[in-house]
């Protein structure tokens, strides 16, 4: 009965959050701006946003499959899903990393899940990281010397990542990040 209770509070706690929040809100004037738009952007912004989460998922599915973890696509496209909601709850992004290795790790192999969800950001970084400089090497002609300087920086970093991994130098991070109990 008291769980009965529990979850009645639960509901009327958000009813009147729903209601406090949407009595600001100009409902007019937002069937005013769905009416008026264009609704091939709002399918392409849809699609976009579907694409953007599955190329996430197969990223992370491809990690968990090198990592002896075995899930489907699917599968990590609901984690991918679940673990962005959480996200907005959870602090940071180390939430999001925690949530979806919950779920793909289990409990058993949380830690080892939690490794991988670091590589993984660190092939977000890399990646971020080349766009960077593409964005750099268009801009040069406008911001001169200081973006050619940091340029330059950013070439020979990435130089010495590209030889470091040719040569298998990364192998021991791998088996370090995968290795790290967490919890």
């Amino acid at each position: 009965m008291r769980r009965v209770y529990k979850e009645l509070l639960k509901i009327g706690i958000t009813v009147l959050l729903f209601y406090l929040l949407f009595r600001m809100v100009p409902i007019r004037k937002i069937q005013m701006y769905f009416r008026s738009s264009d609704y091939r952007y709002i399918l392409c912004a849809f699609l976009l946003f579907y694409l953007y989460y599955f190329a996430f998922a197969f990223r992370w599915w491809y990690l968990l499959r090198h990592a002896s973890v075995e899930q489907s696509i699917s599968l990590s496209y609901q984690h991918i899903l679940i673990s962005f909601f959480m996200n907005n709850f959870l602090p940071s992004a180390v939430g999001q990393d925690a949530v979806r290795s919950a779920y793909a790790g289990g409990k058993d192999r949380f830690s080892h899940c939690l490794g991988v969800a670091l590589i993984d950001r660190l092939t977000g970084f890399i990646g971020m990281l080349v766009l960077g400089i593409f964005a750099l090497l268009s801009s040069v002609q406008r911001i001169k010397i200081l973006s050619l300087v940091y340029t330059i920086l950013v070439l020979i970093l990435i130089l010495l990542y590209v030889l470091l991994t040719l040569k298998g130098r990364f192998v021991w991070l791998k088996k370090k990040l995968l290795g790290i109990r967490f919890l």
